[in-house]
């Protein structure tokens, strides 16, 4: 297996590098110790995934297992204003297993503020008194980021809760049961006690994602 693809894949591009695992590292490298053709695009500021393995030290080890690689760094940033890139300096200039470099914003201004809470319950209280203070423009062009979907449901149902709309969301406040956990919660409880339904089982089967394929299954 391992000639096969060695062969196949004779140069090889990993993105985002620094949220793979030191198993894919491996990986990736025994792909690429024969003909030694790989580039590797990362970031060790945005290492994000620790809680399934990935660590910054990644790209790091990537320049002690490939002595003769070269590390170009792109410092320029084209997408905030000097004052955000500043306070972001900051923040990531704590992280101990980095590369040091400097950035330098294309775009001068841009306006942040950085808070730290305790609590969800701090933050969430935090949120709403960052909102109240904004008139109905203001509002409308005003979205609150976050990074999963869980959280947006969360958080959306907190802000409808304060009398604050909410564009975009899918699921109705009152239309609980047809949220997405809940769908997968019912299709593994249906499946349990109601027969062992197909349809059930493809609803969970991959969540978490075990690699499954519909053709893996009998019948139809």
């Amino acid at each position: 297996v391992l000639e096969k693809y060695r062969n196949f894949f004779r140069y090889v591009l990993v993105d985002e590098y620094q949220d793979t695992n030191f198993a894919q590292h491996l990986i990736v490298q025994r792909l690429c110790e024969r003909h030694g053709h790989i580039c590797v695009v990362g970031d060790d500021d945005q290492a994000i995934y620790g809680f399934r393995g990935a660590t910054p030290g990644i790209m790091q080890q990537f320049l002690k297992d490939y002595k003769e690689a070269g590390k170009f760094l792109l410092t320029e940033n084209y997408r905030s204003g000097g004052n955000i890139v500043g306070l972001a300096k900051q923040v990531i200039a704590r992280n101990k297993e980095r590369f040091e470099k400097e950035f330098y914003p294309v775009k001068t201004g841009g306006t942040v503020k950085a808070l730290c809470f305790e609590t969800r319950k701090d933050e969430e209280e935090g949120l709403g008194k960052a909102l109240s203070g904004l008139n109905r423009e203001q509002m409308a062009e005003t979205a609150v980021i976050v990074r999963t979907n869980l959280e947006g449901e969360l958080y959306g149902g907190i802000l409808r809760a304060a009398g604050i709309g909410v564009k975009g969301m899918k699921v109705a406040e009152t239309d609980f049961f047809h949220g997405f956990i809940m769908e997968d919660i019912t299709a593994f409880l249906c499946y349990l006690y109601e027969g062992e339904g197909r349809g059930d089982f493809l609803h969970f089967m991959n969540k978490p994602n075990r690699f499954f394929t519909r053709m893996a299954l009998p019948g139809e």
